[in-house]
């Protein structure tokens, strides 16, 4: 428990600790995920167990673990989302993303495959209607695309 506690409370470096105690970096992530699925209990001998041990404590970190690791993956995604912003779009790191369009927040959308679609939609704002339609626009060919390449050729005859 004090190894665990020091490591994924504390921060302190898995490898220096397990150094330190005398076990192998692997234990001590098999002690955490034993610990984060049955709590004390499943680190502890069956004759080691006594009522009085588990406490109230030992389960109030679970929903603060939830939450922390609930915050993390929300920061993780919105770091995703302005990193996209800044290589796909080539737009300024501190652009608003209320002023991006939905053709570019559905670029952005398609880049980040990661993520469910609902949890993207709901960060960058965009009906899930809107997000289809612009997939659908995006995939039509351009309707002018012979008169481009008409002008495009004329432009280049006469310069």
């Amino acid at each position: 428990m004090e190894a665990i506690h020091r490591c994924f409370q504390l921060g302190e470096n898995v490898k220096s600790v397990s150094k330190e105690i005398g076990y192998t970096r692997a234990s001590i992530y098999s002690w955490r995920k034993k610990y984060l699925q049955e709590r004390t209990a499943a680190l502890m001998n069956d004759k080691d167990i006594k009522p009085d041990t588990l406490t109230e404590s030992s389960t109030d970190s679970s929903p603060d673990l939830a939450q922390l690791q609930a915050q993390s993956r929300d920061m993780q995604m919105r770091i995703d989302i302005w990193k996209e912003t800044i290589n796909s779009l080539k737009k300024d790191p501190g652009i608003d993303q209320k002023t991006l369009k939905n053709r570019e927040k559905a670029v952005i959308i398609d880049a980040l495959n990661k993520y469910s679609l609902s949890v993207l939609l709901a960060q960058l704002g965009i009906s899930k209607s809107s997000y289809h339609y612009q997939e659908t626009v995006m995939k039509k060919s351009d309707k002018y695309m012979n008169l481009r390449s008409m002008i495009w050729s004329i432009f280049h005859e006469n310069s």
